[in-house]
């Protein structure tokens, strides 16, 4: 073992982008190249600033609620936290990817027609209502007992808080 410990992620992160960069120069037709454009800078300012503060403000939500608990518990309480937020996200996101996958094109079809696009989009938040609800249900019922199982008692008490995120993911993701 040559490194083992976190310098090997980061000496095979490193390689990989200095790969990356000198297969893409490698293959590149013409050579890259600085220059600079007021007007273009300006346009892409006014058009990029939006998207800018959107990114803020996505990371805000997104990792707020770690920045402000994280100088407040434990690492234990933290790690609790982290695995209970996981669990409940990652089922109503896989299906909301799966629903919007399949849903947009219906919803493109539909678009010329007002009364069967809104038959569709009824149809969609119904459903995702009730993926939502049923999801939440079962991260509810089988949280604590599952948590329990694939991680062992060191995890005991997620269930309380896998409930309360479940909850508030489905109610948060239902639109």
């Amino acid at each position: 073992d040559l490194w083992p410990d976190f310098r090997a992620m980061l000496a095979l992160s490193f390689l990989r982008a200095l790969t990356a960069v000198a297969v893409s120069h490698g293959l590149a037709s013409r050579a890259y190249r600085w220059h600079w454009d007021p007007a273009l800078a300006a346009r892409m300012a006014a058009f990029g600033w939006p998207l800018a503060l959107n990114g803020v403000l996505m990371f805000a939500y997104q990792q707020g609620d770690q920045l402000v608990i994280g100088g407040r518990y434990s690492l234990e309480e933290l790690a609790q936290y982290a695995l209970a937020f996981s669990l409940t996200m990652a089922p109503g996101h896989l299906f909301q990817q799966v629903l919007n996958t399949s849903m947009l094109p219906l919803l493109a079809q539909a678009k010329d027609d007002p009364a069967l696009y809104r038959r569709r989009t009824v149809a969609c938040v119904r459903l995702s209502a009730t993926a939502g609800g049923l999801i939440a249900c079962a991260l509810i019922a089988a949280g604590e007992p599952a948590v329990q199982l694939l991680f062992g008692s060191n995890y005991a008490g997620a269930g309380i808080l896998i409930a309360w995120l479940a909850t508030a993911h489905a109610l948060r993701d239902r639109k």
